[in-house]
């Protein structure tokens, strides 16, 4: 889970404030955090700052970070769609790169802050509103989709066959090739476009989770 930073230690301050936050978003204002958590790495790293800027759901588009609430922290994974039930409100489902499956949980739409549309990584600045870096967040939701989605089939043939006992190998070699993708997607971009955060983007360990 990628948790930015704050100054809460009370959950109705927490919800004040995150009310006040949701209020005062518009197309003229941004807010700026500080990441403190690596699930989002190599992509988002470690005292990264990030812009938060006003959007609406409908507008999201598969790959898009985005930052919402979850309990009583700020948490930033990348959108993946929107799920849509007949009897129920629509909620988002989100997901951490540097993990295999969707996340646990379902996001609903009114916890949605923002879409994240800049990063700070020490002197550079990472337009992720350029056309560039749009079709780079498209590319890798489409292959966070497909992981997730190849997990939890490749999950019901391993109950299948080997039931509760089944290797952990298993599912270490159904991930790699799209944990492989998604964080050298993330690396080579930086490189081509942010020379100055390359040599360091380029220490991250491609081995599998």
């Amino acid at each position: 889970m990628e948790i930015f930073s704050n100054d809460f230690n009370d959950t109705s301050k927490f919800n004040t404030a995150f009310c006040l936050l949701k209020e005062n978003m518009n197309p003229s204002r941004v807010i700026e955090f500080e990441i403190i958590s690596g699930s989002m790495s190599p992509f988002l790293k470690i005292s990264d700052k990030v812009t938060v800027g006003n959007i609406a759901p409908k507008e999201l588009k598969s790959g898009d970070i985005v930052a919402y609430r979850m309990g009583e922290a700020l948490c930033v994974h990348r959108y993946i769609y929107t799920l849509k039930r007949r009897d129920s409100p629509p909620m988002m489902v989100t997901k951490a790169d540097s993990l295999s499956d969707f996340d646990s949980y379902l996001v609903p739409i009114e916890a949605l802050l923002g879409k994240v549309t800049m990063v700070k990584r020490r002197a550079a600045l990472i337009n992720l509103e350029s056309f560039f870096w749009k079709k780079i967040n498209c590319l890798i939701g489409f292959v966070s989709f497909f992981q997730a989605f190849v997990i939890k089939i490749l999950r019901h043939i391993k109950y299948a066959l080997f039931g509760h006992k089944g290797s952990p190998l298993f599912k270490r070699i159904a991930v790699f090739p799209f944990s492989f993708a998604i964080k050298s997607i993330a690396i080579l971009a930086f490189r081509l476009q942010s020379p100055q955060v390359s040599a360091k983007i380029g220490e991250v360990d491609l081995s599998p989770e």
